[in-house]
C-alpha cells in the first residue's frame, strides 16, 4: 500500500477530551528541541501534546529537520514559528535584513524555496506560523515599523503596515506551494 505523504491528512476528533498543544520552553532561540524536554512537560500536564511548537529563524538560513522529525516521531504534529529575523534575535530593534520588503522584492525566494523544498521532503504534515504577533512592535516584521498608522494611497480603509505584512506572507505561501510542499498547513499567529 502506498501512502501519498503530501496527500490530504484527517484529523480526527478524539473520543474524550480534546488535542493539546504547547509551546514548550527550548531555550532563548525556542529551537533546542530535545525529547527529555517534551516527555517532561508531558508528564507534568498528565497529557500527550498533540502539537508541539518551535522556532525557525531566517538567521540560521536552514531548515529544522531534526527537530520535526524529533516532534514528529514522539507522535506529535509539528508547529514552526517561521521568523524572517536576523541574529541576535532582540526584540525592538526594527526591521533588519529580512525585512518585508526585501521578501516581497524577492532577494530571499532561493532561501524560501529551498526551505519549501526541505518541508516537501520532511513529507510529513506540519503547521507553519510565518511572522507571528505582527500586531505590536517588538518584532522586526511588524507592521508598526511598515507605516503602521498610515493610509494606503487612496484607500482609506487599509492600514499600509498590515497591507505591506499581508505582501509578504502571502509571498511566501505562495512560494512555498509552488514548490509542492502540500504537507505544508498555514496557520496566522
Amino acid at each position: 500500500m502506498m501512502i501519498d505523504r503530501n496527500g490530504p491528512v484527517e484529523v480526527r476528533i478524539p473520543e474524550r477530551g480534546v488535542y493539546t498543544g504547547a509551546f514548550i520552553d527550548f531555550g532563548d532561540a525556542e529551537d533546542d528541541v530535545a525529547l527529555e524536554m517534551i516527555e517532561d512537560f508531558e508528564e507534568m500536564v498528565g497529557k500527550h501534546q498533540a502539537i508541539v511548537a518551535s522556532s525557525s529563524y531566517w538567521g540560521e538560513q536552514s531548515f529544522p529537520m531534526a527537530n520535526l522529525k524529533m516532534i514528529w516521531r514522539h507522535g506529535a504534529m509539528p508547529l514552526v514559528y517561521w521568523s524572517p529575523w536576523d541574529k541576535p534575535y532582540e526584540q525592538n530593534r526594527g526591521p533588519d535584513k529580512f525585512n518585508l520588503n526585501a521578501i516581497i522584492d524577492g532577494v530571499w525566494d532561493s532561501y524560501i524555496d529551498e526551505w519549501a523544498d526541505t518541508a516537501r521532503e520532511f513529507g510529513h504534515p506540519m503547521i507553519v506560523a510565518f511572522g507571528v504577533e505582527m500586531n505590536g512592535d517588538w518584532f522586526p516584521w511588524s507592521g508598526w515599523y511598515y507605516g503602521g498608522e498610515e493610509w494606503v494611497d487612496d484607500k482609506p480603509d487599509q492600514w499600509e503596515g498590515p497591507e505591506r505584512f499581508k505582501a509578504a506572507y502571502r509571498h511566501v505561501v505562495d512560494r512555498v506551494r509552488a514548490r509542492g510542499a502540500k504537507n505544508v498547513k498555514w496557520m496566522f499567529h
